[in-house]
């Protein structure tokens, strides 16, 4: 999703309430947008897994517990 500059200065002015939030802006910076994520391991099947991303469920999922064991 692509926003123009219009609607960057659209949200601008929904956070700006006063001065002083002018003044946390400056100092701390915009906040930031987050955006949840799906689980596709969780979502898919393995058959739709495959088909979106070309890989086979199962060894994902082991390769991905494999790198979570490191942390």
């Amino acid at each position: 999703m692509e926003y123009s500059y219009l609607d960057y200065l659209g949200d601008l002015s929904d956070i700006l309430e006063d001065d002083l939030d002018l003044v946390d802006i400056i100092v701390m910076g915009l906040p930031r947008r987050t955006y949840s994520r799906p689980n596709y391991s969780e979502e898919m099947d393995p058959l739709g897994f495959f088909r979106r991303f070309r890989l086979y469920k199962e060894p994902v999922l082991h390769v991905l517990s494999q790198i979570d064991d490191l942390n």
